[in-house]
């Protein structure tokens, strides 16, 4: 049994002891597995729900360029001028 420091009586007194179901490495290995479940939900949801896939089979299909209308902003921010 594990004892404190004497007390001010002299007689050592005993601590309690907490036993706990988990421990903290499980807890974050855990919310980690967790935090990657909602990820992958998060990630289909905006693939199949709101995006362009219907199914699996259309994220292996090739993209086509597609003419980019005029005063649409590109990727570096400069605007598209019609020639």
């Amino acid at each position: 049994m594990h004892h404190s420091p004497s007390s001010r009586s002299g007689s050592p007194r005993p601590t309690k002891r907490i036993d706990y179901t988990h421990q903290y490495d499980d807890l974050v290995l855990n919310s980690i597995v967790g935090l990657g479940a909602v990820a992958l939900a998060i990630i289909g949801h905006a693939l199949f729900v709101n995006g362009p896939g219907d199914e699996f089979d259309d994220l292996t299909e090739a993209v086509e360029i597609e003419e980019v209308p005029p005063g649409v902003l590109t990727a570096r921010g400069a605007r598209v001028t019609p020639s």
